[in-house]
């Protein structure tokens, strides 16, 4: 009588990498809802470490479709998902009054400013506004981030008043230094 075999499963002789295994444990851990976020972040502030880490843990995914992102750009995925992570701790970790002292001085202070002399120089229709931006208003500075969206705020709002000054014969403008080596 004539035997069917059955066929078996072969175990794969491929060993998955570490990165392979991050991704497919990071798969597995569900997405936040906006309420949840708002939750865990309150709980953040108030010293929940566990808390954190699970909003850390809901968020590996965006780090990693954004590091793909960047793919073919010199760096290798992982280091790019390594440096997306630690970003990622320090943006949970954020404390908002940071932000809000940070955006009060370089934002919101050049405008009240900016805003008192246009008053002058309109009326005398002619003058000069001179913001003094980054370069950080375009390039990313991981662990600045409340510094980077004042700088990059002001940027647009420079512009914004030159398109509203101009017709008054007033030009608003931004310099954006940088980091200079010197001997």
């Amino acid at each position: 009588m004539p035997t069917t075999a059955t066929p078996r499963r072969r175990l794969s002789s491929r060993v998955q990498n570490p990165l392979e295994t991050y991704l497919r444990e990071i798969n597995e851990t569900a997405l936040l809802t906006a309420q949840e976020e708002k939750d865990l972040s309150n709980a953040i502030h108030e010293g929940d470490t566990a808390a954190r880490d699970r909003m850390v843990r809901a968020n590996l995914r965006l780090v990693v479709n954004i590091a793909r992102a960047y793919t073919n750009k010199g760096l290798p995925l992982q280091d790019l998902i390594e440096e997306g992570n630690l970003g990622l701790l320090r943006a949970v970790e954020a404390d908002p009054k940071d932000w809000e002292g940070v955006l009060r001085v370089d934002l919101l202070g050049a405008f009240h400013c900016a805003r008192e002399a246009l008053k002058r120089m309109v009326a005398q229709r002619r003058g000069v506004v001179l913001n003094l931006t980054s370069v950080h208003e375009k390039i990313a500075w991981s662990g600045y981030s409340a510094y980077t969206a004042a700088k990059a705020g002001l940027s647009m709002m420079t512009q914004t008043l030159a398109q509203e000054a101009a017709p008054f014969g007033v030009r608003v403008l931004a310099l954006a230094p940088g980091a200079i080596k010197t001997p």
